[in-house]
């Protein structure tokens, strides 16, 4: 990546200290970043994404994170029908996610903003410099109106109809909580998805799963809470959320797996899942 000469040598002490220096010697004065697999150089032109600050980047860009706290208290609670569990799972990476995020958005009509332009052209002010091998090889999907995603690619279809299938038994039990969100929460407004925010001073960006004029609701199906805390979210999740709000009310749509490995069956099974809205109240201190 940095054109280093040596890095195919038999492996001994002295070649690794000598690669691990070279190394030292292109990045110590750059301002790198990883994208996933994909590593580019800073540039200050570029917004940052409020889901990237708790890494370099917030330093990078000498921009000052404020101390936000957010505490949730649950508004609803529902829990997954026992007889199903065996009907679900949840997949690798994060297109579980985005599938639900996906049929939730569909069910309440959620309006999709269009920003991919400026997204692109916010990241093409990033210097590429090379990528790594990925673990995961990306599945391209289209999205349809029904909340079901479609598969680019022909060897995909079997994948992605499997993941349609959990979606659509999943949104069967999220229905009460999405009523909920249309009724009590966006009572009447229209209601938006992948709408984009901007700090005060547009260094920060922030995209919103669900919003209106006067709320926004954050969709995860991964632990929210801080470790030994059953009221505070988690810092990136609060940081999230600050940015997103801009004065609005926030709310926390939680899809929580619970598994284990059975090594007697070598498989994931599935003991329960919950799905909780909760209100988050945010308080603000001093920059770190």
């Amino acid at each position: 990546m940095f054109g280093i000469e040596g890095v195919t040598e038999i492996h001994s002490s002295y070649n690794d200290c000598l690669l691990e220096w070279k190394l030292f010697e292109k990045v110590y004065s750059k301002r790198l970043l990883f994208l996933k697999e994909r590593l580019y150089d800073y540039s200050p032109e570029y917004i940052v994404p409020c889901t990237y600050l708790n890494t370099k980047l917030a330093e990078y860009a000498n921009i000052e994170v404020p101390d936000v706290q957010a505490k949730a208290t649950e508004l609803l609670s529902l829990r997954f029908p026992q007889k199903l569990l065996k009907s679900i799972r949840k997949f690798p990476t994060n297109i579980t996610g985005m599938a639900l995020e996906h049929g939730i958005n569909a069910y309440l009509g959620a309006i999709e903003q269009d920003n991919m332009l400026f997204l692109s052209r916010n990241k093409s002010h990033l210097k590429y410099v090379g990528s790594l091998d990925s673990r995961f090889r990306e599945i391209k999907v289209i999205p349809e109106r029904d909340g079901t995603f479609e598969a680019v690619n022909d060897e995909d279809k079997e994948y992605v109809n499997q993941v349609n299938d959990v979606t659509s038994i999943i949104m069967d039990q999220i229905k009460p909580i999405a009523d909920y969100l249309k009724t009590n929460i966006f009572t009447g407004n229209k209601i938006m998805t992948q709408e984009l925010v901007f700090s005060d001073d547009r260094r920060v960006l922030a995209l919103c799963d669900l919003s209106d004029s006067k709320n926004v609701v954050e969709i995860k199906t991964k632990p929210i809470f801080m470790i030994q805390s059953n009221d505070y979210l988690r810092k990136e999740i609060a940081e999230q959320l600050y940015y997103q709000a801009k004065g609005r009310n926030t709310y926390v749509l939680s899809i929580d797996f619970y598994s284990h490995k059975s090594d007697r069956l070598g498989c994931t099974i599935y003991n329960d899942l919950f799905i909780r809205l909760y209100k988050a109240e945010l308080t603000k201190g001093e920059p770190q």
